[in-house]
């Protein structure tokens, strides 16, 4: 077997151990040819083991495999990055694709990393990983090959940042083997036409895999900080009585507005509050655009606004809700304050002195994220429920308010 030194300077190389302590032995070889990766895996598993003596026997932790599809060498390797970092908690096969289709016909290039490190007293993990690079003519093998290379018996994770490709014989073949499917629609092109295509393929019966958003676990803050405003006994009230919802969205000028985290928080409310859409669905006022939702027979307003702020990220930077209580209106907002990493949260209630509560807000990182999905295998009712409803108001604003 051709086995080349781990002396290669190539930017996936490092990726696989940079992130590791404990025993990490040969880091990565490259071979030539996929049906060398087997032999490869084992050899460098077996030089970790021996290095690490005969008192440190192995556990076997595996629990995924993780299949990631990269658009560059670059992405490739921060996601191989990102899939180390996390190999103690979330230990997977992790293989990532990409491909070359103007290189030289029929050629790989093919990458091998096997780690072990202590995970508890006396003992290793062994986890490992494979990058795959078709060029030419290899791209049409590259689905076969990356599926012979998938543990059995453990679920697999398709992870696919960016745009998407349905209906490619490529990203076809590989969710038709996957149980999950992790995107992030803040990193596609189109992110609401993503989002779109998401909420369709969640009802196709087709779709035996269930389905991952970045941007639902962006929101896990803002649901969260939203539901303890009506812990408080005072407030609890008040949310069978909430009649508007104002999101604001941070809106860098060099790039076109993203509404996917703004149509997903607020799809969250109204599924589980009972919010159902009125007709017309869409308005525009005052520099709003509004949505019109009824709970029975009293209605609700969604009022969505772009706030142009230089170098911000895209996302959201404020909700605000009211509530038609008894006694006069009763706010309740949420503001983050991206330079400082916190939010404050403002309650309002009449005859009542102003709360204000000011807590910690950092946006997830990559690898956060990453670790959130993986930590939540289960199909999520909730996510799916926002998720369609999200969907319908970006097609509905799109046909309602066009032109």
């Amino acid at each position: 077997m051709a086995v080349a030194g781990a002396g290669s300077e190539r930017p996936a190389a490092a990726a696989w151990g940079s992130c590791l302590g404990g025993v990490t032995v040969q880091n990565e070889v490259h071979v030539e040819q996929p049906q060398q990766v087997y032999e490869a895996l084992r050899e460098l598993r077996q030089a970790a083991l021996a290095a690490a003596g005969p008192g440190m026997p192995p556990v076997r932790a595996t629990v995924l495999n993780l299949l990631a599809y990269a658009g560059d060498r670059m992405q490739a390797a921060e996601m191989a990055a990102q899939a180390a970092a996390l190999a103690e908690q979330h230990p997977s096969r992790t293989i990532v694709l990409s491909v070359d289709p103007l290189g030289l016909a029929g050629d790989w290039d093919i990458s091998v990393s096997a780690h072990c490190h202590p995970a508890v007293p006396g003992h290793l993990v062994c986890f490992e990983g494979v990058e795959l690079v078709a060029h030419g003519e290899a791209v049409a093998q590259l689905p076969a090959v990356a599926l012979s290379l998938l543990l059995r018996d453990l679920p697999v994770v398709l992870w696919w940042p960016g745009d998407v490709p349905f209906g490619s014989p490529l990203c076809e073949q590989l969710m038709a083997s996957a149980d999950r499917l992790l995107v992030d629609t803040a990193s596609a092109s189109d992110p609401e036409g993503l989002l779109r295509r998401l909420a369709d393929l969640s009802r196709a019966q087709r779709c035996m895999c269930t389905i991952s958003d970045y941007a639902w676990y962006r929101l896990l803050p803002w649901r969260e900080l939203t539901a303890q405003f009506f812990d408080a006994p005072d407030c609890r009230p008040c949310l069978q009585l909430l009649e508007q919802a104002r999101l604001e969205v941070s809106a860098p000028p060099e790039r076109p507005v993203d509404w996917t985290q703004a149509y997903l928080l607020a799809a969250w409310l109204a599924t589980r509050l009972g919010w159902t859409p009125d007709t017309p669905l869409w308005t525009e006022a005052e520099g709003a655009q509004q949505a019109h939702l009824r709970q029975g027979r009293r209605p609700v307003t969604l009022h969505f606004l772009a706030v142009p702020e230089v170098g911000a990220e895209p996302g959201l930077r404020s909700v605000a809700l009211r509530a038609a209580h008894p006694e006069g209106p009763a706010l309740f907002t949420i503001r983050r304050t991206s330079r400082e990493a916190r939010a404050e949260l403002i309650t309002q209630l009449p005859g009542r002195e102003e709360r204000l509560r000011i807590v910690p807000f950092a946006l997830a990182g990559p690898t956060e994220l990453l670790s959130a999905a993986l930590r939540d295998m289960a199909r999520d009712a909730t996510y799916e429920q926002a998720l369609h409803l999200a969907a319908l108001l970006s097609a509905r604003r799109q046909a309602e308010l066009a032109g």
